[in-house]
């Protein structure tokens, strides 16, 4: 599997979060809530010795909080990161919850917004 092929099943095991948009790769423009998923680093593990032939790709799913009042958008982020690692636990691809960040503000387009980032990773063969 290449490493596109393991984006686009990430984005496909995300794909049926009620009210959120999910993007593959860095949108030129998204309405939040949204789902960004983004190389994390390192971005391909090949440490595994027990299974050869194998990798683990690893990502960075950016959740990000609808527009606001702070406490809304606290709220609001809090519901969709449950959403989202619910997804991935069950998810047919074995995505494995690695870490998931403070919140904070990322700002997009001049336009601040509540997120906070969820690392990723599952094992797919290289061949």
């Amino acid at each position: 599997m290449t490493p596109g092929e393991a984006r686009l099943n990430l984005a496909a095991a995300l794909g049926d979060i009620e009210g959120a948009s999910v993007h593959p790769g860095l949108p030129d423009r998204f309405t939040p809530p949204a789902l960004v998923v983004e190389p994390a680093d390192p971005w391909i593990d090949t440490t595994n010795e027990s299974t050869p032939n194998t990798a683990a790709f690893r990502f960075k799913v950016r959740v990000i909080a609808g527009v606001g009042t702070p406490a809304g958008a606290e709220s609001a982020l809090d519901i969709l990161l449950a959403a989202t690692i619910t997804a991935l636990l069950d998810s047919p691809s074995q995505w494995s919850v690695e870490t998931v960040s403070a919140p904070g503000v990322v700002t997009i387009g001049e336009a601040g917004f509540l997120s906070a980032d969820i690392t990723v990773s599952a094992p797919f063969p290289l061949a």
